[in-house]
């Protein structure tokens, strides 16, 4: 038994070290990639949309007809500092918006348990479920409970999909073009930030309607997004886990688009038999050989929150109107931020898997971008100054 476990844990090292698979970039693997990267379309269009609808006239008189009262005020009042933070500081606006976070928090604590039990693809269709429905309740809202209801919906979808389709992606992939395919989601993701400024800057003028417009439109690629899955397989790695050995087989063999998949197959289902008889899954990650891994991935993904970037995007337009610009100045201000992360999503999408340039990998690209951040926070706290 104990050489069966050390030959397991082998060819695990071994499948994680793999530089290569035998597999190519297939038309049915980028089609399938595409479509459950849709999962991280909704995370940014929640992101993108928010600051907009909030700042609708027509939205504020509806649902906190006390921002709207303080929005009314004389203009030198509420351009200045104590009166912009006043203006949006109501209990039933931060609960509409924090929401969408909190349900996102706990539901992607148990989308780990949906993903592993159910499957990767079970999990990206309950997320669409939940984004179809909290997307209606949104955009036909006619008070606050069910504008928040519709919120926590979306904040589910979020946080199952943000748990089950990067993991999609990943397994779906060959090792040679699993960076790029994986940051499908990113791309998802800011491409949804960029089209809910664009939809808010194009509806701000449509009157009673445009925030419903904004809100619904989101509907669209969940349905696409629930029907897509419906016929896409489940990854290997998931029917390995589930005690389905052959039909695993055929689906990575298709995706590949080679037969020459023994080896592949074999450290996927070693991993799957390891999982299995590995009993409680977080006492393992806990474990001292493991601590390593985990701080630093831990470390990675607590400072790439912190630095406040969900939070600037989220009140974009709110940051630009408080400054003193008008709503559609704020708006297109928004477009612009968004357009920028497209662009710069897409430049790590070439590079990251060194298919370009060779000695740039996934490391440098997070020291520049944490170069970056750190310039950006350098140069808001002297604008900070400069403005006292």
């Amino acid at each position: 038994m104990a050489t069966t476990t050390h030959g397991k844990e082998k060819l695990l090292h071994e499948a994680y070290a793999c530089k290569e698979t035998p597999g190519k970039l297939t038309f049915h693997l980028v089609l399938l990639s595409l479509v459950a990267a849709l999962g991280g379309f909704f995370f940014g269009y929640d992101l993108g949309v928010t600051g907009g609808v909030t700042s609708f006239q027509d939205f504020q008189q509806k649902f906190f007809p006390a921002v709207y009262a303080h929005q009314q005020k004389a203009p030198g009042e509420t351009r200045s500092e104590a009166a912009a933070y006043c203006t949006y500081d109501n209990q039933a606006l931060q609960l509409f918006t924090s929401s969408l976070f909190l349900a996102g928090i706990f539901s992607a604590l148990l989308g780990s348990a949906t993903t592993r039990r159910l499957g990767r693809k079970a999990t990206i269709q309950i997320a669409a479920a939940c984004f179809i429905v909290g997307s209606a309740l949104c955009a036909g809202a006619e008070h606050v409970a069910m504008l928040i209801v519709g919120r926590l919906l979306l904040g589910c979808g979020i946080g199952f999909a943000n748990q089950a389709v990067p993991v999609f992606l990943s397994e779906m992939a060959p090792a040679q073009f699993r960076g790029a395919l994986n940051n499908l989601f990113q791309l998802a993701t800011t491409t949804g930030i960029l089209l809910a400024q664009v939809v808010n800057y194009s509806v701000h003028n449509a009157g009673p309607w445009a925030w419903r417009i904004s809100l619904a439109v989101a509907g669209g690629p969940a349905l696409g997004l629930f029907f897509g899955m419906l016929c896409l397989p489940n990854t290997p790695n998931s029917l390995a886990e589930m005690g389905r050995p052959d039909e695993a087989l055929r689906v990575l063999k298709r995706v590949r688009g080679t037969s020459n998949v023994q080896a592949e197959f074999a450290s996927i289902q070693a991993a799957a038999d390891y999982s299995m008889k590995a009993g409680k899954p977080w006492k393992l990650l806990f474990s001292r050989q493991y601590r390593p891994e985990l701080l630093v991935s831990s470390l990675v993904a607590f400072f790439s929150q912190i630095n406040g970037i969900n939070a600037i995007l989220f009140y974009v337009p709110v940051i630009f109107s408080s400054l003193g610009t008008g709503q559609a100045a704020s708006l297109v201000a928004a477009v612009a931020v968004g357009a920028v992360m497209v662009l710069g999503t897409v430049v790590s999408i070439l590079i990251v898997d060194g298919h370009i340039f060779k000695n740039v990998g996934r490391r440098a690209l997070l020291i520049a971008g944490g170069i970056v951040i750190s310039l950006r926070g350098g140069s808001g706290y002297h604008t900070r100054r400069g403005t006292a």
